[in-house]
């Protein structure tokens, strides 16, 4: 697969811009001060300049060039799942059995007498928080 070095200047000056940003048209404009068309054009040829881009490197390579590398991502998941709150703790853990592909939905579950994931989650969830009444209850 090409990388991020296989783009020409112009396209790499694009694409840092467009992740600067966020937006296709004013990274277009940005990198293109000769451009006089008006907003529907210019958003038009940055999106298809960010689409031949993803298509000569692939959508993976155009995510790291942003920074959002597995490892970035990994760490902030982890950071999610050790957070104090409960529930973003419980959401991050089941993104990311999501993005394993070790999570299976209720609907495709076949009773076999075990519970779900969601459903173990959610049983816990509620136990957290009927021993933090009792305990709220005794303070």
């Amino acid at each position: 697969m090409p990388s991020i070095n296989d783009l020409t200047d112009h396209q790499r000056v694009f694409a840092k811009r467009y992740f600067e940003i966020g937006n296709c048209a004013q990274a277009y404009r940005d990198t293109h001060p000769d451009f006089t068309g008006d907003e529907a054009i210019a958003a038009n040829l940055g999106y298809q300049l960010k689409a031949r881009i993803i298509a000569k490197v692939g959508y993976g390579e155009f995510l790291e060039f942003a920074g959002l590398t597995d490892a970035m991502l990994t760490n902030k998941l982890k950071d999610l799942v050790d957070s104090n709150d409960e529930r973003v703790g419980l959401g991050a853990t089941k993104l990311g059995m999501q993005l394993r592909g070790r999570l299976v939905e209720k609907s495709e579950v076949e009773l076999s007498g075990k519970k779900p994931f969601t459903d173990i989650l959610r049983e816990q969830e509620e136990q957290a928080a009927k021993e933090q009444a009792e305990n709220d209850k005794g303070e």
